[in-house]
């Protein structure tokens, strides 16, 4: 505990849910630490990160907005050196993986206790990834061997389009692409995820948080 109150972090809290982002708020500051901004939905999330460049962001997977894993994707690409974060309720082994493979540093659950915040806080500040102790054995053993590739932005985007019930050609249009470049993505996405129907595409995309319009 000692190392978390030597070295003061600036950290981002960004959750859609009010008395979550409090409590969060009030173990991150007992820790000694900054929290120099909060946020209740993804693309907030993304502004105050990139305008405020903190240190860290915790981040809620499922939001309104952007996902949590839309947040890290774009937040990591545009500043590498803030480190990110999950807090998520999420156990399930493919929720996980795809959400640290978007570049996040570590998955945290929400169960957590201070100890276990604070040690994922100084394990993500010294470079090293954090994955909660508690999750299933099997999420630890695949995420060390496996090649699972990343999701791109795009597939994402039709994951969301499909999760709000659009159909290809209304993805297409709002992704201002063809019905064959959508279809496309669909097709990856089935063979990436091993979910080959639309309805098991769009309840993997609830799983993941991509519920709900921009």
């Amino acid at each position: 505990m000692q190392e978390a109150k030597t070295q003061r972090y600036r950290v981002v809290i960004a959750d859609d849910h009010l008395l979550v982002r409090k409590g969060i708020r009030t173990l991150v500051e007992e820790l000694g630490h900054e929290v120099v901004a909060e946020v209740d939905e993804g693309i907030a999330a993304v502004a105050a990160v990139l305008a405020l460049k903190p240190d860290l962001a915790l981040v809620d997977i499922a939001m309104p907005g952007l996902s949590g894993i839309e947040v890290v994707l774009r937040v990591a690409v545009s500043l590498p050196g803030v480190r990110l974060l999950y807090l998520s309720g999420l156990s399930d082994k493919e929720a996980v993986i795809q959400a640290l493979r978007a570049g996040a540093d570590g998955y945290l659950l929400k169960d957590f206790l201070l100890d276990d915040l604070a040690v994922a806080l100084q394990t993500v500040m010294r470079g090293e990834r954090y994955v909660s102790p508690s999750l299933p054995v099997a999420i630890h053993q695949a995420l060390e061997g496996s090649e699972e590739p990343l999701l791109t932005s795009r597939q994402i985007e039709v994951l969301r389009g499909l999760a709000d019930g659009l159909t290809l050609k209304q993805i297409a249009r709002a992704m201002n692409v063809s019905p064959k470049t959508v279809e496309f993505h669909r097709a990856k996405l089935s063979e990436r995820l091993g979910i080959r129907d639309i309805p098991g595409l769009a309840r993997y995309a609830a799983r993941m948080g991509l519920v709900g319009g921009r």
